[in-house]
């Protein structure tokens, strides 16, 4: 039997919530008497930026360690194994229709000299989990083996927090990590972990070559996001002389939450300010306007009462 040199696993998360999917890779090979593992996140920037995609990736060494020991003596080279997990995943695979929204698969390829073995693992939905633990403890543990290894090498806290809506270091720490592995990624090594097509995550069908596909939209590390942004459309045609841009609330930011808000606004003879109405949009965000246009100032002589609309907006790259 030859030596397992090295394996990765694929994990493709689909999720019942935005941004509705995110694929990882734990690359775990043998570098001398060490272990180089690492593990890359491919996933959308936002829900708003769906077609932007961000790699973010950590990497850490495991001194004297080979590739067996880190999955407990589960050898992925072993015919015996394939036998055993093709044999279960027909034998237990669910006589019943299932929904699946919020779930992962995996796609676990091993190094075995010269040759290579896959394991592609269903939904776990699609599956008698029950017996399949109960009668097949190999095959079951395969199913586990991506997360008992993050938990090990890197914790059990989440590498790749959500989508931050301001500059953040360590989230652009993270994407320049990435970066470096973005070659690799594209060069089609890992594709077949992806069992050699990609079938979600883009806007239309299946495509070959899924890794490079999904980064067709790549644009490198993004130091900021998604931008919360808050505009005064046409703001060229009005007698402005001074104007503050409104503040974004934090809660807003948080939610997610942009709109549109007009304005009617009351005007001196002088220019300043006198009222502002709000004529529409969210209440989260009318008291921002509010505050931000009572510090405008007009043209003297400007029309009594003028109209404009505030837009509060992401902002993608």
């Amino acid at each position: 039997m030859p030596p397992l040199e090295g394996f990765y696993i694929v994990k493709l998360a689909s999720m019942d919530t935005a941004p509705t999917w995110a694929d990882y890779i734990l690359d775990v090979r043998a570098d001398g008497p060490d272990v180089v593992v690492r593990e890359v996140q491919i996933a959308p920037l936002s829900r708003f930026c769906a077609d932007d995609v961000t790699v973010k990736a950590v990497e850490k060494v495991l001194p004297h360690t080979t590739p067996l020991q880190l999955t407990q003596g589960l050898n992925l080279c072993s015919p015996a194994l394939r036998q055993q997990v093709v044999s279960s995943l027909q034998k237990y695979s669910s006589r019943q229709a299932v929904t699946i929204s919020h779930s992962q698969r995996y796609g676990i390829v091993a190094n075995c000299g010269h040759d290579t073995q896959a394991f592609d693992l269903p939904y776990p939905e699609a599956l008698n989990q029950k017996k399949l633990r109960g009668h097949a403890r190999q095959p079951n543990a395969l199913f586990s083996l991506f997360d008992r290894l993050h938990a090990e090498v890197f914790g059990t806290e989440s590498l790749f927090p959500a989508v931050a809506i301001v500059s953040d270091p360590a989230d652009l720490s993270l994407q320049q990590t990435g970066a470096k592995l973005v070659g690799d990624l594209k060069s089609g090594q890992f594709d077949r972990g992806f069992g050699g097509r990609n079938c979600r995550g883009l806007n239309s069908g299946c495509e070959e070559n899924p890794v490079q596909a999904l980064l067709k939209n790549y644009k490198g590390p993004i130091s900021s996001p998604v931008g919360a942004q808050v505009r005064l459309l046409d703001r060229s045609r009005l007698p402005l002389i001074r104007y503050v841009a409104p503040d974004y609330p934090a809660a807003a930011i948080s939610a997610l939450l942009q709109d549109r808000l007009p304005l009617e606004i009351e005007i001196s003879p002088s220019g300043k300010v006198i009222n502002v109405t709000v004529l529409g949009g969210d209440a989260a965000l009318r008291e921002s306007a509010v505050t931000a246009a009572r510090q405008w100032e007009f043209r003297p002589g400007s029309e009594r009462f003028l109209q404009m609309t505030l837009d509060y907006f992401f902002q993608c790259p």
